[in-house]
């Protein structure tokens, strides 16, 4: 009988390491993409509230109609592109747990062992037969890191900017 973390694989190995430092890059370039387009929509807020006194009513209604569904199309963007990192990372860290297998079968045979127990189900056990750092040492030898797409290819192209009508232009009449 053998015992192995399962967790300290997926937390302390280069691969797994590896793969949190790309999920991290592309939640932090994804906030940097929302903090833009929040910023962008605030200020053309504010320009929006400045023309209000100037602009007849319809033509209000139609630059904030406008405003309205850029706004709803950031939200929708930034929900699919939350979704697509979540998706990328989910199959990635499955990529890391399938590619542990074949290593613990190895480890296994090498040790006659019959069985290899998850050490996070066991109260207690002989140091000898912990084979964690064995494994470890096996899978950042074979194993690589799944690669995560960029965040640009991420947006690829189908990120939604709502158009601004025609004649829903945010700069007053005369300008």
């Amino acid at each position: 009988m053998l015992v192995v973390s399962r967790a300290r694989i997926l937390s302390e190995t280069g691969p797994a390491q590896s793969l949190r430092a790309a999920e991290t890059k592309l939640r932090d370039d994804l906030r940097a993409w929302v903090n833009e387009r929040k910023q962008s929509l605030d200020e053309e807020e504010r320009a929006l509230t400045e023309l209000r006194p100037d602009l007849p009513r319809d033509a209000f209604d139609m630059r904030s109609e406008a405003f309205d569904q850029r706004v709803r199309a950031v939200r929708r963007d930034s929900q699919r592109l939350e979704a697509a990192i979540q998706s990328a990372f989910r199959d990635a860290r499955k990529e890391l747990i399938t590619a542990l297998y074949p290593i613990l079968i190895e480890v296994l045979r090498a040790r006659g062992g019959q069985v290899i127990l998850d050490q996070d189900n066991i109260l207690l056990a002989a140091p000898e037969i912990d084979v964690t750092d064995q494994v470890i040492a096996l899978y950042n030898a074979r194993v690589a890191a799944p690669v995560l797409p960029e965040f640009d290819t991420l947006i690829g192209g189908s990120v939604n900017t709502a158009p601004v009508p025609e004649g829903a232009e945010t700069q007053p009449p005369g300008e």
